[in-house]
């Protein structure tokens, strides 16, 4: 792996950990505090490994496939 893959990677990573929870439960709360229906809520966890999977997908070819 190059510098460059390798920073990438440590860049998906910390997003992945950090900013991807946070998001998650802020809409976890508005959804809370709105009264979400029941296929609100339906929606949120089918987007949840959803987005997660289709996020580390993206990130791995960005940055390990991608070109240089």
């Amino acid at each position: 792996m190059t510098k460059k893959q390798k920073l990438g990677c440590l860049n998906a990573t910390l997003a992945a950990l950090i900013t991807g929870p946070i998001w998650y439960y802020l809409l976890y709360q508005l959804l809370k505090r709105v009264g979400a229906s029941d296929l609100m809520w339906f929606l949120y966890w089918a987007y949840l490994p959803v987005s997660l999977l289709i996020n580390i997908a993206s990130n791995l070819i960005t940055n390990v496939l991608g070109d240089d």
